[in-house]
C-alpha cells in the first residue's frame, strides 16, 4: 500500500498500523508514543486524514476520555468493527 501524507500523518498512520487488533489507544497515546505529548490534536487531524481507513485501523482510536469522536463512515460501523476484533480475539 502507498499512501501519501506529511511525515507526521505517515508517521501516525504507522502508530496505527502498531495497535494490536480488537485493542483501543487515545489520540493522547499516539501523540506520546510519538514524542508530541501536546499533539494530540494534530494526530486526530492525522487520523481524520487517513487515505484507507479499515487498511489502516484508524477506528481503533478513542478520546482519552473513552468517547468516540466522529468516524468518517458513522459511530455505528466504527462500533461494530471494534466489537468484531474483540471478539475475535477471545
Amino acid at each position: 500500500l502507498h499512501v501519501k501524507g506529511t511525515n507526521f500523518q505517515v508517521n501516525v498512520w504507522q502508530a496505527l498500523l502498531a495497535i494490536p487488533s480488537g485493542r483501543l489507544v487515545s489520540y493522547q497515546d499516539i501523540a506520546t508514543h510519538l514524542g508530541k505529548p501536546k499533539a494530540a490534536r494534530a494526530v486526530a487531524s492525522a487520523v481524520a486524514a487517513n487515505p484507507a481507513a479499515y487498511l489502516i485501523p484508524c477506528h481503533r482510536v478513542i478520546a482519552k476520555t473513552g468517547k468516540f469522536h466522529k468516524y468518517r463512515w458513522g459511530a455505528t460501523r466504527k462500533k461494530a468493527m471494534i466489537a468484531r476484533e474483540a471478539a475475535a480475539n477471545m
